[in-house]
């Protein structure tokens, strides 16, 4: 459906905390001090670093330090040292700011942590995955939210496994090219291989013509001979746009590239068994509107130890009618990354209430998880008080009008987005621009 590191690296500064004398706010990463949007999550009330201290879990005994966080020595049994992670002694009082994450010696001691970077990272993080999440399901009617085709096989037929490949030394595979779109993402859920022998350690490799080395591989663990097995793999993804950046200035990956998925025949033991592709051509019919495949052998002249060719401009050129051995299922998924990235500023005053309602909601769990004083006793029916009007303000709810209840929509159900470049079929309906909610 979307990328969620992207777009929360996207979101990242797009709100902030306003400036405030609490020490905790001197501690913040510059990241969570700007506002882009100029929405603040401490300006809403009843939300100050005070309710974060609250909410943040405090005690630290044992475990690996935080770099940047801020520490402060409450117990020094045991005969600790911190000095090795930024402190200047082990005494009970000192505070330091973590330099590294493992104390020189633990002992007994409790530490008190007195900045909250980390959980605000996190919470902040959370919640942009939670309102993005909230509006793609708010919007079922609209888009596709299903896979487009699920682990689909590229291989169909009969194998004969006295019909063996010759090697010679080439890199064989798959020529693997999608089709112009913008939200289609095809990913490889699995690979088989059938070969003579088996393997303890052949590669298998993606490439993109974006780029000489491999995108990634796989080491295919094969124990019985002459029959067709299959692995699960991961980051073998193939997109018409594989652009990519975290700077939003220095992109990786390219726009209607090719990718060959395959192994180099001198890392193989025995022979592969050999598949007619004609065979395949029913699997074709059903797969084909996401992508092009074609078996390749690229000759041993043209092999560039393990980088793809040189010479891009014609890899017809290497077009095969056997598939060595080697096969694969892909699943064609609709991606809505690019398009919410786009458009990631509209969901600033969500984001600004998603984190506001979940400092609240974590301030009341730590009341219910016994950790009581009077600070937090009597400031507890404030908190349920605005975690019920934040809640009802994000996600929508009924409202007593004096007569009857009226259902109000949340900020989520009210955002409004052009998503008129998103591909057909990805839309469940011919539309140039939908609405999630609107004002009536």
């Amino acid at each position: 459906m979307f990328n969620i590191t992207t777009l929360q690296s996207a979101a990242e500064g797009q709100v902030g905390f306003r400036k405030s004398n609490h020490p905790y706010y001197a501690l913040l990463p510059a990241a969570y001090k700007a506002s882009a949007s100029k929405f603040y999550v401490n300006t809403l009330s009843g939300i100050d670093f005070n309710v974060i201290e609250h909410s943040a879990y405090s005690s630290v005994e044992g475990i690996n330090l935080v770099i940047g966080e801020k520490y402060k020595i409450m117990n020094n049994g045991g005969s600790p040292d911190f000095t090795n992670v930024g402190a200047a002694d082990s005494n009970v009082g000192t505070k330091f700011v973590a330099t590294g994450t493992t104390p020189t010696a633990w002992g007994s001691a409790i530490l008190r942590l007195i900045s909250c970077n980390e959980y605000i990272a996190n919470i902040y993080n959370d919640e942009v995955a939670n309102v993005l999440t909230q509006f793609i399901n708010n919007s079922k009617e609209d888009l596709q939210s299903v896979d487009l085709l699920s682990n689909q096989s590229v291989i169909a037929g009969v194998s004969d496994v006295d019909n063996l490949v010759t090697k010679n030394s080439r890199f064989v595979g798959f020529l693997i090219e999608p089709h112009e779109g913008n939200n289609i993402k095809n990913v490889i859920t699995k690979l088989s291989l059938l070969v003579s022998e088996a393997q303890s350690g052949l590669k298998v490799y993606l490439y993109s013509t974006a780029q000489k080395t491999a995108l990634t591989s796989f080491t295919f663990a094969y124990t019985t001979p002459l029959s067709m097995q299959w692995k699960a793999v991961s980051d073998f993804i193939i997109k018409y746009d594989d652009t990519s950046t975290s700077d939003d200035v220095t992109y990786t990956g390219g726009v209607g590239q090719k990718y060959l998925l395959g192994y180099f025949e001198d890392d193989l033991t025995g022979s592969a068994v050999y598949i007619d592709w004609g065979d395949t051509l029913d699997n074709w019919s059903i797969y084909g509107k996401y992508m092009s495949v074609m078996p390749i052998e690229i000759p041993s002249a043209d092999v560039d130890s393990v980088n793809i060719p040189g010479d891009l401009s014609d890899l017809a050129q290497y077009h095969s009618s056997e598939t060595h051995g080697l096969g694969f299922t892909f699943t064609a998924n609709c991606d809505y990354t690019n398009v919410l990235k786009t458009n990631i500023d509209m969901f600033s005053e969500a984001i600004q209430y998603a984190v506001g309602l979940r400092i609240l909601e974590d301030a009341i769990a730590s009341v219910s998880d016994g950790s009581h004083n009077p600070v937090k006793d009597s400031a507890l029916p404030l908190w349920k008080d605005l975690v019920k009007e934040y809640r009802g303000k994000l996600y929508g709810g009924y409202i007593n009008t004096g007569q009857e209840a009226q259902y109000q929509k949340g900020i989520i159900e009210l955002l409004t987005a052009d998503f008129s470049g998103i591909d057909p079929v990805c839309l469940k309906r011919s539309i140039n621009e939908w609405t999630i909610g609107s004002l009536v």
